[in-house]
């Protein structure tokens, strides 16, 4: 468990670096879906770890004027797991 914590940490730092670092929105597509990504792993393995980070990054997306990524996570429904999302991700990693 310990390697998948630490690979939710780099995931994490790439996600933010790719944000914080594109003009307009030319890296939010990459972002995005490695944001998916880390929250369908997480959905399988430790929800707390993506739930307590993403309330942190949308904090800070909005103090940077990242805003535009946010409404596209909302869109996509990539925000909080919950047991349902849980459940719906997980049906989706088995469908796979």
């Amino acid at each position: 468990m310990h390697y998948f914590f630490a690979v939710v940490s780099q995931m994490q730092k790439v996600i933010l670096n790719l944000v914080i670092h594109s003009f307009g929105v030319d890296n939010f597509s990459k972002a995005e879906t490695a944001l998916q990504t880390l929250r369908i792993d997480c959905v399988a393995k430790e929800p707390s770890l993506y739930n307590d980070w993403v309330v942190e990054f949308k904090d800070n997306l909005f103090q940077w004027g990242k805003k535009a990524f946010w409404d596209i996570l909302v869109e996509g429904k990539c925000y909080l797991l919950g047991s349902r999302s849980s459940s719906i991700c997980v049906s989706m990693i088995v469908a796979q």
